[in-house]
């Protein structure tokens, strides 16, 4: 059988599909789903508004998670987390008092990001989630 005809055959297909889904990440024995939840607080003081970023690791399942920081609170649900290990990254946003203009006119509010960047671009910090709920509130500091 020439090569051309090999790529076309069923056997090519069967063994490429099956190479796919050895290499697939989640395709072994699913993690079991968790939940996390917790406060954020930056001097003391609820982190307003912000985002909180769950990173997977290697040897964790799934795309990890994100959620909104509001009044200090952040929040997500089992569909969209497994139990594992994460990288957490975390962002406090302010407006400035400035407006900025953007496409042709429009004018929204200028905000800032002002934690310091070992909290979101420099991160090392870590966290382990068990199945089922996880509560987890990060105090930070400069």
């Amino acid at each position: 059988m020439e090569f051309r005809e090999f790529w076309r055959s069923r056997w090519c297909c069967l063994l490429l599909s099956t190479i796919a889904a050895i290499n697939l990440p989640g395709c072994g024995a699913e993690a079991p789903p968790c939940t996390v939840r917790g406060k954020v607080t930056y001097r003391g003081n609820p982190v307003e508004r912000g985002a909180i970023r769950f990173v997977t690791t290697n040897e964790t399942e799934g795309v990890g998670g994100v959620a909104p920081i509001t009044n200090g609170q952040y929040a997500i649900d089992e569909d969209e987390m497994y139990a594992g290990n994460y990288l957490v990254m975390i962002s406090a946003f302010e407006y400035t008092g400035r407006t900025i203009t953007i496409d042709e006119g429009n004018e929204v509010k200028e905000e800032r990001q002002y934690l310091p960047a070992r909290y979101n671009r420099n991160s090392n910090e870590r966290v382990e989630l068990a199945p089922g709920e996880n509560v987890i509130d990060f105090q930070l500091t400069d």
